[in-house]
């Protein structure tokens, strides 16, 4: 028996607090899985189109080459991007934080995908650099403050 009695009002307040934090943890998680769908739905399209089976062939040389090569790159590095933050938010979620090792995983995943093709692989390649700076960056700056 507690010697000091908690009022109703501060008793409604941990309950209200409580529900919030159950709340934004179901917000974050559903936001992972967000996430995770989407760079799912690049991977596949990524597959059809880098693995040839959305066959397109434009003229060699022409601006709807250098399109389909973006296209597929994009597609690359939007999987990369999404599943990343994806994988990362879940794991926060769960306590600990992403290892190097999934890094590494879902990159070599993103660069194979492109590897049919040279100008798509290295533009990929490009992309993925980026796009991890661009991550690493944004989080060393939010762990500052």
């Amino acid at each position: 028996m507690p010697k000091y009695k908690k009022g109703k009002k501060q008793v409604q307040e941990e309950q209200d607090t409580r529900q919030r934090m159950s709340d934004q943890k179901t917000e974050m998680y559903n936001s992972s899985i967000r996430s995770l769908i989407v760079g799912g739905i690049c991977f596949v399209l990524s597959l059809l189109f880098n693995g040839s089976l959305i066959n397109i062939t434009p003229e060699s040389g022409t601006a709807a080459d250098v399109l389909l090569i973006l296209m597929k790159s994009l597609f690359i590095v939007v999987f990369y991007t999404f599943t990343l933050i994806g994988l990362a938010n879940a794991m926060e979620l769960r306590g600990k934080p992403s290892a190097l090792r999934e890094v590494f995983i879902i990159g070599a995943m993103a660069i194979i995908q492109g590897i049919l093709s040279l100008p798509v692989f290295f533009v990929s390649l490009i992309g993925v650099i980026l796009a991890t700076l661009y991550l690493w960056g944004v989080q060393v700056r939010v762990e500052r403050y």
